[in-house]
């Protein structure tokens, strides 16, 4: 610990080991593999050293390109939505569906929600895709009413960071004017990363 302006701070550390030759010959990928190690190091718990491999290496790249191709997924029209529905076990009536997001990339292939929603919720692009998620379902349902289709409500998961957002009642209000829907047309669940979050 040490005394800054009378308050007493403690600082925790993370290291990331990197050897020489076998982890590189040259400055610029040493410390490259040492950073890697380090996020290795605070992923663990902090106050950890870790040393560099191969594996943390290809997870680390594995992660960078899911995240690159995740950018362009919104504007390039690689989601799509899903809808399973939700039964009543004793009467066999279909109360609603739920609206599950896909990611279908032209360079990855089908990526599994459990690897992309992290990286979402990660690098705040849950907003805009979540944003998406709730207008694209909404016009889903008013096109099925359109067709005699009524199957009661949608439910769509919002993660921590849209139930914090002010502006998240305001797309889900704007959504359901724009497509002509009662508010009891839609049901928001709470993600796994909300219910952790203190």
């Amino acid at each position: 610990p040490f005394t800054l302006k009378g308050m007493q701070i403690v600082t925790s550390i993370s290291i990331g080991i990197a050897l020489f030759p076998e982890d590189g010959d040259d400055f610029e990928t040493l410390l490259k593999h040492a950073d890697v190690a380090m996020y290795q190091a605070k992923a663990l718990g902090r106050d950890n050293a870790h040393f560099f491999t191969a594996e943390l290496n290809e997870r680390a790249q594995a992660r960078l390109n899911l995240e690159s191709n995740l950018r362009h997924a919104l504007s390039q029209q690689e989601l799509s939505l899903h809808y399973q529905p939700r039964i009543d076990a004793h009467s066999q009536r279909v109360l609603g569906v739920e609206a599950l997001l896909r990611w279908h990339s032209p360079a990855l292939g089908p990526v599994s929600p459990a690897q992309f929603i992290p990286i979402a919720e990660e690098t705040r692009l849950i907003m805009p895709i979540g944003a998406w998620v709730i207008d694209e379902a909404c016009r889903q349902m008013a096109d099925w009413r359109r067709q005699g289709l009524d199957l009661g409500q949608v439910s769509i998961n919002v993660s921590a960071l849209q139930l914090r957002d002010d502006s998240l009642v305001q797309t889900l209000g704007a959504a359901l004017q724009r497509h002509g829907l009662p508010s009891g047309a839609v049901e928001l669940e709470l993600t796994e990363s909300m219910l952790m979050d203190h």
